[in-house]
């Protein structure tokens, strides 16, 4: 009763997170993980504190200058009217539209990261082992420490990017506002963007994506990981087609128009053209290969149930997306939102019932229970009951903007839901899908690995046993070298940008 306040579960799911950890410490030690020295601490928090300053100075300026400076003189005449603002701002309207999906994308993936390190703390804490789940190799795996000290160097520059945006806009950088720098400056941050990430993961989400993509189709057949990234995939729609958006702007050198000509081909062509393909195959394809992957484990398995309900559970979703297509051209607005509500209910009851595992009842129709008695599963790593009971109802709601994500365009089905929750719709999905990972995993621990539908992992976990103490002396004096440089280089350039604003904000 000391231990784990008395909880049998949690105590052996730690047990059974040690044990696949046995060797995690060699292995931060040969990795040189940020955390393991003062300086990756001293680092980490020096770039969230940059980060903090400039949100700060963002908010500021938004609820500022925003409203003090976008119609002064000055600013109209860098743009080219005299005393007329109405042209000036549909300009402004018009450079938001185009530009604002660009630094969504960036800040939704980011946000992803940002949520993945808060999964690894939250699986730690409850002991589950997401490496013997997913049949990963500690040894080659980054901790959460080095993953937000990635994250707040990508918030860095993001944050920095979006402010130079919003001062152009602004006309607080007059002498900028008939210029392209706010296109370089996307050109800046796509670059820095894509760069960090290979050199980040070393292609390591690519095998990832890849597998899953091909896993209906392999000897081996579906894993857990290929269902939990195929998952994902579902959740990350927004961002992915707002970068698709990104890279056509960047390849087509749309970033090079000045604000006054902002009908880029590539804008024309994602949000305002008919023949939207490459869009379709984004919204479409996760759902297709989750559908694909569940009949796969159907054939594999030889049960119909639950992978037969499940993979109806992404056609029902596959036909939101149609009929949200279609009704675009058409007047069919009430019966997609009637699809999208039942989508939406019926995905959140497999939620609960299935991928947690939640509910339990003597009886069960098409895999969900029914009868009494009715109620919560009897193992369970939370002791509290009501952090189930608020997982479940934040599903719930959430639910809705995940539903809201299938459709490129809502604005003509449903325009006031389509105004109000375009912009976070994406986050707030991605939300969902880490409060689903913490209790999905959960419900997996639980059981066998080979269970609904998750077979054993790709290949056992290797247990690092001949560690050459000397190479492990060389790479820690390397990455401690790395860091210092990567201190200084983040401490001179974050002065440089505060001190080049501060000059041209003054000269201005």
């Amino acid at each position: 009763e000391a231990f784990c306040e008395d909880n049998k579960d949690l105590a052996r799911s730690e047990l059974l997170f040690k044990h696949a950890h046995r060797s995690s410490s060699e292995a931060s030690a040969v990795q040189g993980h940020w955390h393991s020295t003062i300086l990756g601490m001293v680092r980490t928090g020096l770039v969230a504190g940059m980060v903090c300053v400039l949100i700060g100075w963002i908010i500021w300026d938004e609820i500022v200058y925003d409203v003090l400076t976008q119609d002064s003189e000055e600013c109209l005449e860098a743009f080219g009217f005299d005393g007329d603002s109405t042209e000036h701002q549909q300009i402004i309207d018009r450079a938001r539209e185009v530009h604002e999906p660009m630094y969504q994308c960036f800040l939704e993936l980011t946000l992803w990261a940002l949520l993945w390190g808060l999964l690894l703390i939250v699986w730690r804490k409850l002991g589950i082992s997401h490496f013997a789940i997913f049949g990963f190799d500690p040894n080659k795996c980054k901790d959460q420490h080095n993953i937000f000290a990635n994250i707040f160097v990508m918030l860095c520059i993001w944050c920095a990017s979006f402010l130079l945006y919003e001062k152009v806009l602004n006309c607080e950088l007059v002498e900028l506002t008939d210029s392209t720098v706010h296109g370089w400056n996307v050109f800046a941050l796509y670059l820095f963007g894509v760069g960090t990430f290979f050199i980040w993961t070393r292609w390591a989400v690519i095998r990832l994506v890849w597998n899953a993509v091909k896993s209906p189709f392999t000897v081996v057949g579906v894993l857990g990981i290929d269902s939990y990234v195929g998952d994902v995939l579902t959740s990350i729609i927004s961002p992915i087609n707002r970068f698709a958006y990104t890279t056509c702007f960047i390849i087509s050198g749309d970033f090079t128009r000045k604000l006054g000509d902002q009908h880029g081909a590539c804008y024309d062509y994602f949000y305002e053209g008919d023949a939207e393909w490459l869009t379709y195959v984004i919204l479409l394809f996760p759902g297709t290969l989750r559908l694909a992957q569940n009949l796969r484990l159907m054939v594999t398995t030889g049960k119909r149930f639950p992978h037969l309900v499940n993979a109806t559970k992404y056609g029902v979703g596959l036909l939101v997306t149609l009929a949200g297509l279609v009704g675009r051209e058409e007047n069919f607005d009430s019966p997609w939102l009637a699809l999208l509500y039942f989508n939406t209910v019926y995905s959140f009851l497999w939620d609960i019932t299935m991928d947690w595992a939640l509910i339990r009842s003597p009886n069960t129709l098409l895999c969900l229970p029914y009868g009494w008695p009715l109620g919560l599963r009897q193992h369970r790593l939370f002791s509290s009951s009501w952090v189930y009971f608020a997982a479940a109802s934040a599903d719930l709601g959430l639910r809705f903007f995940y539903s809201y994500t299938l459709v490129p365009d809502a604005s003509q089905l449903y325009p006031m839901v389509y105004t109000s929750f375009n912009r976070i719709a994406g986050g707030l999905e991605l939300c969902r899908r880490f409060i689903w990972s913490i209790f999905k995993l959960e419900n997996v621990q639980l059981h066998a690995f080979n269970e609904s539908g998750y077979q054993l992992p790709r290949g056992e976990v290797v247990a690092r046993t001949d560690v050459n103490k000397a190479e492990e002396a060389e790479k820690r004096q390397k990455v401690l070298a790395q860091q210092r440089v990567l201190i200084g280089v983040e401490v001179a350039a974050f002065f440089a940008v505060v001190v080049v604003l501060s000059v041209v904000v003054a000269g201005v």
